[in-house]
């Protein structure tokens, strides 16, 4: 059995079609997946700074267990550690190089972790001229132990700005949020329920604990003879992504 739709439901996952080419000069400012050196910086006017990590969090309950890029412990990720000294309100901010879009739509791409009981606040911020403006995407609480996808538009002639990523301590020490693999990518964000093609990963749909066994990706023919599909729906050939 092979499944490989762009509207799934009832669950939430981000649409891949525009996922294709990147336009051109995105690969700096705003580009990063914290394995080698970025244009990222600490703010200086918040409470705490976001620390690189790899693997677990300290804290039980609470934070990633591996990173979005490689889904191992030895992949690299951004977070915010909650414990003390934080108390609750405490924000950390994480800002990029200036970026100037262009004249073309885009969309800004990121992974996002909120695991935790007492899950503070999430947001990002375009900031132009040293104004950060309103919130261009929030997340507030626990959105369960998984890495999830995030997509800001980017409208074309949007004048040059920073992207600004900022999480706030919740109410305890379990609410520990973390970023991964943030990029840009050409054309407008899809943001329609259960879009998904698989050809770039899983979007944000994860296998369930307590069923028998998993759906894997794969592509081409399944192992068994006269059974299965022999290609995607996507592109219909043997190189095209499909859960089965």
């Amino acid at each position: 059995m092979g499944i490989d739709l762009h509207q799934l439901e009832p669950m939430t996952c981000q649409s891949q079609a525009s996922m294709a080419t990147p336009s051109p000069g995105t690969s700096t400012g705003l580009d990063c997946n914290f394995e080698t050196s970025c244009s990222y910086t600490q703010d200086k006017t918040d409470k705490f700074d976001w620390t690189k990590n790899t693997g677990t969090t300290s804290s039980y309950g609470t934070g990633p267990s591996a990173d979005h890029t490689y889904g191992t412990y030895r992949g690299h990720y951004m977070f915010i550690e909650t414990s003390a000294p934080r108390v609750m309100g405490d924000n950390a901010r994480l800002v990029s190089g200036p970026y100037t879009p262009g004249g073309a739509n885009q969309c800004l791409e990121f992974y996002y972790h909120m695991y935790g009981s007492s899950t503070g606040i999430f947001r990002v911020y375009f900031r132009s001229n040293n104004n950060l403006g309103n919130a261009v995407f929030t997340k507030q609480g626990n959105q369960g132990n998984r890495w999830i996808r995030g997509q800001v538009s980017i409208p074309a002639n949007t004048p040059t700005f920073n992207a600004v990523f900022e999480a706030v301590r919740g109410r305890s020490y379990n609410g520990d949020i973390a970023l991964d693999d943030i990029s840009v990518k050409a054309g407008t964000c899809g943001q329609a329920p259960g879009d998904c093609d698989f050809e770039i990963d899983k979007c944000s749909w994860s296998n369930m604990k307590t069923d028998d066994f998993d759906w894997v990706v794969g592509s081409g023919t399944t192992t068994s003879s006269s059974t299965g599909p022999s290609s995607d729906h996507t592109f219909g050939n043997s190189q095209g992504k499909q859960f089965k």
